[in-house]
């Protein structure tokens, strides 16, 4: 599949999405994150699980869905949440968690499905390819807007994990931070716009993680006394390289908005 029939695919999986009369909206704009309203379902396969089968994978067989780490979310039965303890525990009695069952509802045929693509990655062909990598990053995108539209985003961290698990079995020259500038400005993933945005979304993402690092080692250095004077001589400078750079950085920021 080229990059310009993954994103006519999106599209397609975006419009379909759209047609189920949930309270969740899912444009087809500039946006490549899709939603599979059909993931898995015992009638109906979706395109999602159809061009996976093309590849050479498996779907579930019938009875996979007693997996004790399986459950019930309104009217979908999920498949795949064997790879993930942490969304079992969180959509068990998930009714009682949210106002709108319908937006858990979507929300968890999506996570079936990123968990889908992490299980024939990791367990039958043990490599992705860049297209994989692509489209559980846009899962994990759609996932995490819905999880804050439920109030639950923080609940939802662990979704970035089965993202990185797949992107660290890509090869080299599948992952899409090993390029060069010049392969990255001709690459046709994307339009500029949709880089840009895409970026900013990743960028966003790190910066949290980097944000709750530093708030856990200065909680730790004010409960357990440490004074900066006890620092390594190598963290010392450290520290100072990163205020320069988070200096420079907030002045490339800057100039990128304007």
């Amino acid at each position: 599949m080229t990059q310009s029939e993954l994103r006519a695919f999106i599209r397609e999986i975006i419009k379909e999405a759209s047609q189920t009369g949930t309270g969740a909206s899912f444009q087809a704009g500039d946006s490549e994150a899709y939603a599979s309203p059909f993931a898995f379902s015992k009638k109906k396969k979706n395109r999602v699980v159809k061009h996976y089968e093309k590849m050479g994978y498996t779907t579930v067989k019938e009875g996979e869905e007693d997996d004790p780490q399986e459950l019930k979310v309104g009217n979908y039965q999920t498949r795949h949440y064997d790879m993930c303890p942490g969304a079992t525990s969180l959509y068990k009695n998930i009714e009682d968690k949210v106002d709108d069952m319908d937006l858990a509802e979507r929300t968890a045929r999506l996570q079936d499905t990123l968990f889908y693509i992490e299980k024939r990655v990791v367990k039958e062909m043990e490599m992705a390819t860049k297209e994989d990598v692509l489209m559980a990053q846009n899962l994990a995108d759609q996932i995490m807007k819905m999880a804050e539209m439920m109030g639950l985003e923080r609940e939802h961290g662990y979704i970035q994990g089965h993202v990185d698990t797949i992107s660290k079995l890509a090869k080299p020259s599948e992952q899409i931070n090993e390029v060069s500038y010049k392969e990255y400005k001709k690459s046709t993933d994307a339009t500029p716009k949709q880089k840009i945005g895409n970026s900013m979304r990743m960028v966003e993402r790190k910066l949290k993680e980097i944000e709750k690092l530093i708030k856990y080692n200065k909680k730790l250095k004010e409960d357990m006394g440490i004074g900066s004077g006890k620092y390594w001589a190598s963290t010392r400078k450290t520290l100072a390289r990163l205020s320069e750079k988070i200096k420079t950085i907030q002045t490339e920021i800057i100039n990128l908005g304007n």
